[in-house]
């Protein structure tokens, strides 16, 4: 069967596009720590594609992808898949926005919620973490006033 790894766990962004594509869907999906790792796979021969993001309308270029293809130029770009993102503000069962007192995600993720942080949660201090989905997998299971940013998917995961 044919393995494609991904910025993981289940719940990124980068999973929500893998189930999205019909014959990356049907693949072994490999979870990987960061972007450069599942790049890397392929490269090691532990997989045979990796679908990782190379760019987006509000940040540009993914620097950790565009920098790993840069240093590994045998690998080749075979396809494209294009994600609506539409990130969600998810916390523990009964948070309300007004007991949020910080918020984590991926940073690719919060500059592309940077408006919304501003004017709707001025002040909450922002930590960065490997993933969407570990954001909102830390938010649900710590609670006490924790975010994350991140797909619905996630929510519904974690």
């Amino acid at each position: 069967m044919t393995r494609v790894a991904y910025l993981g766990p289940a719940g990124t962004w980068s999973h929500v596009a893998l189930l999205a594509d019909p014959v990356a869907a049907a693949a072994e999906h490999v979870p990987c720590p960061t972007i450069p790792e599942a790049i890397e796979a392929v490269d090691h021969g532990t997989t045979e594609y990796a679908l990782v993001p190379i760019q987006n309308s509000i940040e540009g270029g993914i620097n950790a992808t565009l920098d790993t293809l840069v240093r590994l130029p045998a690998l080749q770009i075979v396809g494209e898949c294009t994600v609506a993102v539409h990130h969600c503000l998810i916390a523990a069962p009964g948070t309300a926005i007004e007991d949020i007192t910080a918020v984590a995600s991926h940073p690719q993720a919060t500059a592309q919620s940077r408006e919304f942080l501003r004017t709707r949660l001025p002040g909450v201090p922002v930590h960065t973490v490997s993933s969407t989905a570990q954001a909102v997998r830390e938010a649900v299971e710590q609670g006490g006033g924790l975010a994350g940013l991140g797909p619905v998917q996630a929510a519904t995961l974690y």
